[in-house]
């Protein structure tokens, strides 16, 4: 189980939607872990939350995720 949100991005085209992603990933806060092209899916490096994120025309979706969490 988890939470979803949606966003229309006005400027997600996907050189803008990986440079966003790397930039993320830079953080060193989270991990990719499978994707490319228009979706990703995200790490945190504690482990704790997966985050899947896809952009489809100018709407971007992040969909998360806690592994290791009781509900």
């Amino acid at each position: 189980m988890g939470d979803t949100e949606k966003y229309v991005w006005d400027q997600g085209v996907p050189q803008r939607f990986k440079d966003y992603i790397e930039n993320i990933i830079s953080t060193g806060l989270w991990k990719q872990i499978k994707g490319g092209g228009s979706s990703y899916t995200l790490e945190s490096t504690d482990g704790s939350e997966i985050v899947e994120i896809s952009l489809k025309d100018k709407e971007i979706t992040y969909h998360y995720s806690y592994p290791n969490s009781e509900e």
